[in-house]
């Protein structure tokens, strides 16, 4: 999976969206952080222009946020949400960034990614990758 991963950002723009749709495949699939890890990285590395473009993987995002029984649960969920925001361009004033938000109010985070969910400003800076 990080030969993919590393792969990612050779990608030609035609491929992008298949690769972009695997990586999807691979966050929701997995529940190995190193496999989440990988798919995250892709997903940057590939990302569409467009919120619209990347709406599935940030919806996969948030159900990886939501998961109650998530083994990597805590700094990586900030990875997770960091991911999101690199997907949403405009974030953290896009209406996208906001129905992502909306989206988690339910989900049981660490208060250090409650508020970085809150305040993505840190995701700004770059993102871990």
């Amino acid at each position: 999976m990080f030969n993919l991963m590393t792969d990612a950002a050779r990608v030609a723009p035609g491929d992008a969206p298949r690769c972009r749709a695997f990586f999807t495949e691979m966050l929701t699939a997995s529940e190995g952080w190193n496999v989440i890890y990988a798919a995250m990285y892709g997903l940057v590395a590939t990302a569409g222009a467009t919120a619209e473009e990347n709406a599935e993987a940030i919806t996969a995002l948030g159900a990886v946020l939501h998961d109650p029984v998530d083994a990597w649960f805590g700094d990586d969920h900030a990875d997770a949400v960091c991911t999101a925001y690199a997907l949403i361009p405009g974030a953290p004033n896009a209406p996208e960034w906001g129905a992502f938000v909306q989206n988690l109010t339910d989900a049981t985070l660490t208060p250090a990614v409650r508020a970085l969910v809150e305040d993505p400003s840190s995701c700004a800076s770059g993102l871990p990758f």
